[in-house]
């Protein structure tokens, strides 16, 4: 059965550039035929993405984008707005009293980048449960993926050929070789054990692995007073649970689609 990918651009940057790049690599993903749910701000849609839609609304007018919480952007991407703040993890924003990454990009790797980046197992949860496309494979990709290969036919091909993946009983998830870190400092450095860019697998195991991720980023907050990049979050629960996950080794290259 074909695969549904999510994915999701959520504002993180300070400048229009910057995000206006992001958008770029995002349009290569979205322009691949294979189906799609996107999460992503209205306000950002609408400045960079609506007049693109190749979707012709029936009605003589076409609704706002202010009255709408999806819309169809072609036959095979549908976006789903959402707002920044509507991450549960904001809730517990103040009890972070202890945030002290080791980073080489401090205005990057801020908390509402954090918040962001531990969302991912939410909006696979949340396609799961809207399952526009009646899949029972979800993959997560991240919305700028594309920057990995920088070759359109090479990236519209791995991407065309995870129509014909293997269907994973399990949750599979692009590793590296890197020695974990030490309990203390997997909540200030980051950990490679797992690359974060894509993951995916059987919706069931995807549904468990959002509720474990829930949990966990919540404890790590109200027991760590800190919060930490997804991919150390994963770790944590890896070890806890190995025996849901189906890891392959990959790299920050096309390896990590090509592999899946």
């Amino acid at each position: 059965m074909t695969p549904t990918i999510v994915s999701g651009f959520i504002a993180n940057c300070s400048t229009a550039k910057s995000i206006k790049q992001y958008i770029e690599y995002g349009k290569k993903l979205i322009n691949i035929p294979i189906n799609k749910i996107i999460f992503i701000e209205k306000e950002i849609y609408g400045e960079f993405l609506s007049e693109l839609s190749e979707v012709v609304s029936e009605s003589s007018e076409a609704p706002e984008i202010a009255e709408l919480s999806k819309v169809s952007f072609n036959e095979y991407t549908t976006f789903i707005f959402i707002k920044k703040e509507d991450i549960y993890l904001y809730e517990y924003y103040d009890q972070i009293t202890d945030f002290q990454p080791m980073t080489n990009n401090p205005n990057k790797d801020t908390i509402d980048y954090m918040f962001i980046q531990c969302y991912k197992t939410e909006f696979v949860q949340m396609a799961i449960k809207l399952n526009l496309y009646n899949s029972t494979q979800f993959l997560w990709i991240d919305f700028g993926i594309y920057h990995i290969c920088n070759n359109d036919e090479l990236f519209s091909k791995l991407i065309l050929n995870l129509n014909l993946s293997y269907e994973y009983d399990l949750i599979r998830i692009a590793g590296a070789m890197y020695f974990p870190l030490s309990e203390e400092d997997i909540y200030k450095k980051i950990s490679w054990c797992f690359l974060g860019g894509i993951f995916g697998g059987e919706k069931d195991k995807l549904l468990h692995f959002a509720d474990l991720m829930k949990q966990k980023c919540i404890d790590t907050i109200t027991k760590k007073n800190t919060i930490t990049w997804e991919v150390n979050i994963w770790y944590l629960i890896y070890k806890e649970f190995p025996e849901l996950f189906s890891i392959y080794i990959a790299n920050h290259n096309p390896t990590m689609i090509q592999d899946y």
